[in-house]
């Protein structure tokens, strides 16, 4: 059962990413963030790709828990991103009117770590073992950090 609502996800996304309507829709969203916060296309690039990823490993956690709800999911999902999009358009005004250059690519560094951390919590809970002691890692270094 598991390995059929993989292939049904697997189908969907084939579905959205080869039809020429999608991807007229996500060159749109994407120039559209570009010209909004000023970035570089490979920049927004790369957050799109962590935040797909991040998704779909979310997607595979929901199944494997059963607890998969499409229509909250998608909300989630876009939540996230109108988050991110709203974060960035801030910081790229907030250069314009003054604040350090360095200031909006903290954010960008922000919001890749959320997603990679994301993506190393969903992998350890589908059960790569070399995830867990990544996040195991990190949480170590970052307890040790703050009691200095």
């Amino acid at each position: 059962m598991f390995k059929h609502q993989i292939e049904q996800l697997n189908n969907v996304f084939i579905t959205l990413f080869s039809n020429i309507q999608m991807k007229m829709i996500w060159s749109s969203i994407l120039g559209t963030m570009v010209y909004l916060t000023g970035c570089e296309t490979k920049i927004l690039e790369a957050i799109a790709i962590l935040i797909l990823v991040d998704t779909l490993f979310g997607v595979m956690v929901a199944i494997k828990r059963k607890k998969l709800q499409s229509w909250s999911f998608l909300m989630l999902a876009m939540l996230k991103i109108l988050i991110y999009l709203s974060l960035l358009v801030g910081i790229y005004q907030a250069v314009i009117l003054g604040f350090p250059a360095w200031f909006k690519d903290l954010i960008i560094f922000l919001i890749a770590t959320t997603e990679v951390i994301s993506i190393l919590e969903n992998s350890s809970i589908m059960g790569f073992k070399w995830a867990r002691k990544i996040i195991d890692r990190i949480n170590s270094e970052v307890e040790e950090k703050l009691k200095k």
